[in-house]
């Protein structure tokens, strides 16, 4: 099931399939996105009203990182 993400890198909605890199947590492969109201993963249940993760979009991670 796929969710929304904000790109706080360059200001935009991107949807997500379920898993996404977040390189300034240290990893380097994808991860399970986990509400973050709840403390479940994204694809089970509906999340339509729980807030969003800020998360660069694959477009632009690498940009984000090097302007880091």
């Amino acid at each position: 099931m796929s969710h929304r993400h904000w790109c706080d890198f360059a200001g935009h909605y991107w949807e997500c399939q379920g898993t996404a890199v977040r390189q300034f947590a240290g990893t380097t492969e994808p991860t399970p996105c986990m509400c973050v109201r709840h403390s479940v993963p994204m694809d089970e249940g509906d999340h339509n009203e729980c807030p969003i993760e800020l998360l660069a979009c694959p477009k632009h991670r690498l940009q984000q990182i090097d302007q880091a």
